[in-house]
């Protein structure tokens, strides 16, 4: 999913009759968030070793690399041979999200909890001509768990269904997009449509037309609103996920869900 197009696309502001806070700082973040992010370090750390023989720049890493700091938060830090043709360099930690910090720097990235009371500070850099391990997938694909886990935290959930799990090449998708309010206060919210809604298909997307601005309905307590999209099928057999975003956010974090669908071929 693009990011960067939400940020572009979604301007209106999620007005909440209520107040909802963040975690104010890295010691504060729940035992169960510090659990999973630690669970996350471990998968990302056993990712790193299963590629230690596809990358030269990887040898010598080690449980070495594993440490923890004073608020019980794992970290991972790893140099290998930085002025050699494999030099490489990478750390991952968390940290508070009121810390001042270079965002700009080259293999400096940061992955943002405000709703946990962290971020993930993430530095991988290839100082070696040779070297060309990139961890972007592998760090991606375990923070999941905790961006699922950050959803739990908003005061609306967005949840998809598809009609049903498996589906013919190129057959149509019925996808149910619903928005909740899992509390007991109202909302004033946007309607769910393509002002709205981001939706990545496998390969194609629905959704990104440029907002208005204007807030259209009312979100009664655990009340929801719906909306129904008939999409183009998947051209190949494979296991494809469909993932969608609401772009009116809370504290920086936008309610999106994703559903797994598997396509066969035709018979």
């Amino acid at each position: 999913m693009n990011v960067h197009k939400l940020l572009l696309y979604f301007s209106v502001v999620f007005f909440v009759f209520g107040c909802w806070e963040a975690k104010a700082s890295l010691g504060g973040a729940d035992a169960k968030a510090r659990q999973e992010y630690n669970q996350t370090v471990e998968r990302i750390y056993n990712g790193f070793v299963q590629l230690k023989d596809q990358y030269p720049e990887l040898k010598d890493f080690s449980r070495n690399a594993m440490g923890q700091d004073r608020n019980g938060f794992d970290t991972l830090s790893y140099e290998h041979d930085l002025q050699g043709l494999y030099g490489y360099r990478f750390s991952l930690h968390a940290e508070d999200l009121t810390r001042d910090r270079a965002s700009d720097q080259e293999g400096v990235g940061q992955l943002k909890f405000p709703l946990l009371g962290f971020e993930v500070a993430i530095e991988s850099k290839r100082s070696g001509g040779l070297a060309i391990f990139d961890p972007r997938k592998i760090i991606e694909e375990n923070f999941q768990a905790l961006k699922v886990l950050e959803q739990d935290q908003l005061p609306v959930r967005l949840e998809l269904k598809t009609d049903k799990d498996v589906y013919r090449v190129r057959e149509q998708i019925t996808l149910t997009v619903s928005l909740k309010n899992m509390g007991s206060r109202a909302f004033k919210v946007a309607d769910l449509n393509e002002e709205s809604l981001y939706c990545a298909i496998d390969d194609k997307e629905w959704g990104t037309q440029e907002s208005t601005g204007e807030i259209g309905s009312i979100l009664k307590p655990y009340g929801s609103l719906y909306k129904i999209l008939k999409v183009e099928g998947i051209n190949v057999p494979k296991e494809a996920w469909i993932v969608c975003t609401y772009g009116l956010g809370f504290k920086g974090v936008q309610p999106y869900s994703r559903v797994k669908v598997l396509v066969q071929p035709n018979r």
